[in-house]
């Protein structure tokens, strides 16, 4: 119940500030969309999260093309666990983060910073605690057509350690 609170109040505020910053038709060049919702399956659990555009320059930015904001939320089986119907083996997890992406085309770069919620999860200190609060970095790949709906991104992050995610762009 919590989590769901969690999900619907972080989805709210993004969907409102995406419309609170007065986006003209200019700030919305060609290139990456402004919405995100993708997918992780995994053999011990799986992830969803939503990405929302939160700037791109108008003119040519030296590092980072666009900043994004990320929320991302999900549920993973412990590893120690032998059982898959035990159900107090799934542990879960909710990060909020923002990302900068670099690259022209369909080939980017992610680097991104921000806190992830843990329950169960053994967090990057190796220790294990009911519920947590972390660092949630993240280092990837995007493969992205400009004003293309297909999002495919490999990585690491934390609590997933690498991750093979499937997107689509709106």
């Amino acid at each position: 119940m919590k989590l769901r609170k969690a999900i619907l109040t972080v989805l709210l505020i993004t969907f409102i500030s995406g419309f609170c910053l007065g986006q003209d038709a200019e700030s919305h060049f060609k290139g990456l969309k402004s919405n995100m919702v993708h997918f992780i399956p995994g053999l011990q659990g799986a992830t969803i999260g939503y990405e929302r555009k939160l700037w791109h320059p108008k003119k040519q930015a030296p590092f980072f093309k666009t900043i994004t904001a990320r929320f991302e939320g999900g549920v993973f089986r412990s590893a120690l666990a032998y059982a898959w119907n035990d159900e107090e083996d799934f542990n879960s997890f909710y990060a909020l983060s923002i990302s900068g992406l670099t690259g022209k085309g369909k080939n980017h770069l992610e680097f991104g910073f921000g806190v992830v919620r843990t329950e169960g999860i053994e967090n990057i200190y190796c220790c294990l605690g009911d519920y947590s609060w972390d660092i949630y970095p993240n280092l990837g790949y995007r493969f992205q057509k400009p004003d293309g709906k297909f999002v495919f991104r490999v990585g690491a992050s934390h609590p997933r350690y690498t991750y093979v995610s499937v997107g689509y762009a709106f």
